[in-house]
């Protein structure tokens, strides 16, 4: 499996009574077995704040993408999650292998 890109951010409202720039949702591009797939996970923004406060992904730069990695890294034969339990996303980042999403990282960014 090799990831691609990474892309997305925060969700621009449709209507003026709408909730959607309150959220974040991030996809993940990766080839697996010859065909491209995508994993797309969705979450509130305000969680985000937790990670930074915490400092568990080391800082602000590419938090986004640090935090689909961490998903997709948990829940790799999904295609669409949506996380609404702050508890589960920070324990979800927290298990995750920091130095191997940072290493994957790197590598997406330097194509």
């Amino acid at each position: 499996m090799q990831i691609k890109q990474i892309v997305g951010g925060e969700l621009e409202k449709e209507r003026s009574n709408s909730p959607e720039d309150a959220f974040s949702r991030m996809t993940v591009t990766y080839e697996s077995n010859g065909a491209e797939k995508n994993f797309s996970v969705l979450y509130p923004t305000v969680f985000e704040s937790k990670v930074i406060e915490e400092e568990i992904l080391g800082g602000e730069s590419f938090l986004k993408e640090k935090i689909a990695l961490c998903f997709f890294e948990r829940y790799p034969e999904r295609k669409r999650l949506y996380i609404s339990d702050a508890d589960e996303f920070i324990d979800v980042i927290k298990s995750s292998d920091l130095e191997g999403i940072q290493s994957s990282l790197n590598r997406i960014k330097q194509k």
